[in-house]
């Protein structure tokens, strides 16, 4: 829920290297489409970027929540959003869902995040096979609403947010290792997820798909534990999977993408709420984690 912390010889150099252009897509729009692929400790998905004037507006998609194994083990954890900044700047507006494995049980919920504020749980329940659509989009200056529906129970929910930092120079489309504190957590087996009718917008212009833009592939390469790799785009350029891949070490690649370049570690991520599972806090904020509830 947070930045992405990309997979670095040595994990403090700041500054984006050079990338290599790969190949071009075709998307819905003019645009041409610069694919990357970068590795990341914490994310895999896709991110589109603009420079200059121009800033996003507009993200969303939609994706089936899968069924998350406890294969990965206790305190293993997921999350699946879309969201504006992070990438390239040091704020993140996201929303989402997520799934945290303790003792053999998976908990599904979800949840926003105007990070560096940490994320709220949203009050509506989520369950696997529910089909999300989600949005973030820039209302006014300073002023974001966050949106999230569950297709299959009819439940939504939405609200307004406010940030005075956010650049809205990147949009995401993301299957995350969360973190609590500064230690990402190891990632949950969730198998594949779909994501589907991925959409960004630049302010006064009209929707476009991922391959619209500028646009990254993002593989997790886990130090230890699961990694995930993520596949090219299809259908226009507004779908594509994020599958979970065993062993560490880079992780490997989806097949798809060449691995180009490594990047720069952008913001720390934030502690997770405070969930209560078996009468334990299992995530939160310094001195309260692992306390009774």
């Amino acid at each position: 829920m947070y930045g992405p912390k990309k997979q670095n010889t040595v994990r403090l150099f700041v500054g984006l290297m050079v990338a290599t252009v790969a190949s071009l897509l075709a998307g819905r729009s003019s645009h041409a489409s610069v694919i990357n692929t970068v590795d990341s400790l914490n994310w895999a998905g896709y991110a589109a970027t603009t420079s200059g004037s121009n800033a996003f507006s507009n993200v969303s998609g939609d994706w089936t929540i899968p069924t998350v194994s406890t294969a990965g083990g206790s305190n293993s954890a997921v999350a699946f959003w879309v969201g504006l900044d992070g990438f390239n700047s040091s704020t993140v507006e996201q929303i989402g869902v997520a799934a945290q494995v303790s003792h053999k049980r998976v908990q599904y919920y979800a949840w926003y995040e105007m990070y560096p504020n940490s994320a709220y749980q949203i009050p509506m329940s989520v369950a696997p096979g529910d089909q999300i659509s989600a949005a973030v989009t820039y209302v006014s200056t300073n002023e974001y609403q966050l949106a999230l529906s569950d297709l299959s129970t009819g439940q939504s929910y939405s609200t307004l947010q406010s940030s005075s930092s956010g650049l809205r120079s990147s949009a995401e489309w993301i299957a995350e290792a969360p973190s609590s504190g500064s230690q990402i957590l190891p990632l949950a087996d969730f198998g594949t997820v779909n994501f589907i009718n991925s959409s960004a917008t630049l302010d006064g212009g009209t929707p476009g798909s991922i391959s619209a833009f500028t646009n990254t592939a993002i593989d997790l390469t886990a130090s230890s534990g699961l990694s995930a790799t993520t596949s090219a785009l299809s259908n226009y350029g507004q779908d594509f999977s994020v599958s979970v891949a065993g062993g560490s070490s880079g992780g490997g690649g989806s097949g798809h993408h060449g691995k180009l370049s490594t990047a720069t570690v952008v913001p720390e991520p934030s502690a997770l709420l405070l969930l209560c599972i078996g009468g334990t806090f299992l995530l939160g904020l310094g001195r309260r984690q692992g306390k009774r509830c």
